[in-house]
């Protein structure tokens, strides 16, 4: 299904969704199955502290993906609109600029990240045998986060270029990959946790080569061009995707924060226990982050056509099926957070593990409005609302739960540090709908009308 103009008038908006988002998040729940597993057999097979340090070097990751995203997802959008204004040459430039531009920053920062690691590790909170573990699995991580970040670049653009099946059987094939060798690497060569690092960075770099397959095939139509003009297209979509970029860095600095207070609070253990936390709300969010993203093509190319109708309802579909997955995983989590502390925490202690529990059933109460922000997000991002889109991002991934990290456990202790991500997500989802008010779609094709009389 080519995605056009002429599209968005002879298809139905639920069949162009299922066509766009339900492959997105099939790739996307795959991958977080791989991700998991990783974890699950640094646990069961390695120990504990492995498992930890995970969660610990984590961050890099966070932050060198973030600028992926917020190049990709800010391009996409520019690139989006171009096509439902049938300029399919501009659509070719943004695409060849931003492949340019993310290829140079994720070697440049592989090797500056690499180079300094002896200094970022103890900063991130490695230390004893955490810090051990995090040296053997630093280079691995880097390079499958080079190969994360440039496959998921070109997914973006695969995605908008009608191929939305496709991106997603490469990220199937990709995790079903990693698993199989996590358990090749982990337990039969015995390598550790850097096993599980290289088994992501072979998977990634599979799913990276399987992106580049589709701009060879006759049925692309985004191509790799001379580069003309400026640069002026790519600092548009860095300020587009800014609220992406803080979504996905924090994603990295807040479980480093709340790692540090952890550890202030009981030491290794409160890091184990909050690491469990991490790992499904990271498994949530990148599920919803999924979600939005497919999403982001439909409403941008919709919106480039003026067809109010097509943004209505996608932004309408996305929200529904969000709040009935976030409401499923919350009743689970909340009723059995014991199906998940099983899985990671092997021979711990008892209070450790009553510890996780607790932080499993807080963490779920955010799932519904969180659902709800990140999707609204998404939406102001493919309206080219960047402030907006930038506002609800920096509130719920930054600026609230730094102030109430550096509060609310010093007030409360543990329980303190449990409200964190709770109370900023329902504060951001508050803001996040007073935002729509004055964003809404007839609004803003309104005032694009009457800018270009």
């Amino acid at each position: 299904m080519k995605l056009n103009k002429e599209s968005l008038l002879i298809h139905s908006s639920r069949a162009m969704f299922v066509r766009y988002a339900v492959p997105g998040m099939i790739g996307t729940l795959m991958a977080t199955i791989a991700g998991m597993v990783d974890g699950l057999f640094v646990a069961r097979f390695v120990n504990a502290d492995a498992f930890a340090a995970i969660g610990v070097i984590w961050p890099i990751t966070s932050l060198t993906f973030g600028v992926f995203v917020m190049l990709t997802v800010g391009a996409t959008a520019v690139a989006g609109k171009f096509i439902g204004e049938n300029k399919r040459i501009r659509a070719n430039l943004v695409f060849t600029q931003t492949l340019i531009v993310t290829t140079i920053f994720g070697i440049v920062s592989t090797i500056i990240l690499y180079n300094f690691r002896h200094i970022i590790q103890p900063i991130l909170g490695a230390h004893g045998e955490v810090l051990k573990y995090t040296n053997e699995y630093i280079l691995p991580l880097l390079v499958a986060s080079f190969f994360m970040g440039t496959a998921y670049t070109l997914t973006q653009f695969v995605k908008l270029d009608g191929s939305p099946r496709f991106a997603s059987s490469a990220f199937v094939v990709a995790a079903s990959m990693n698993i199989i060798l996590d358990a090749l690497f982990i337990v039969v060569f015995k390598w550790g946790i850097a096993g599980a690092g290289w088994a992501t960075a072979i998977s990634q770099f599979t799913a990276l080569l399987m992106m580049c397959c589709h701009f060879f095939r006759a049925k692309a139509h985004l191509r790799i061009i001379k580069v003309y003009g400026g640069w002026g297209y790519v600092v548009k979509a860095a300020l587009n995707g800014f609220s992406e970029f803080i979504n996905s860095a924090s994603g990295g600095l807040i479980p480093w924060l709340i790692n540090i207070t952890a550890f202030r609070i009981a030491g290794n253990a409160g890091i184990l226990a909050y690491s469990v936390a991490n790992y499904a709300f990271f498994g949530f969010t990148m599920l919803l982050y999924a979600l939005s993203e497919s999403i982001q093509p439909l409403i941008s190319v919709s919106y480039g056509a003026k067809n109010l109708h097509k943004i209505k309802s996608f932004l309408g579909i996305a929200l529904s099926l969000g709040v009935f997955i976030s409401g499923i995983l919350t009743a689970i989590l909340f009723l059995k957070p014991n199906l998940l502390a099983n899985i990671f925490l092997v021979n711990v202690e008892k209070e450790t593990y009553d510890v996780a529990i607790f932080f499993l059933r807080a963490i779920s109460i955010s799932f519904i409005p969180a659902s709800i922000s990140i999707i609204m997000s998404s939406y102001y991002t493919s309206v080219q609302c960047a402030g907006a889109s930038a506002t609800v991002a920096f509130l719920r991934s930054l600026l609230l739960p730094v102030i109430f990290i550096l509060t609310l456990p010093y007030m409360l202790d543990a329980l303190g540090l449990v409200m964190v991500i709770p109370l900023a997500e329902v504060i951001t989802f508050l803001i996040a709908l007073l935002l729509y008010k004055k964003r809404k779609a007839s609004i803003l094709l309104g005032m694009n009308l009457v800018s270009t009389k």
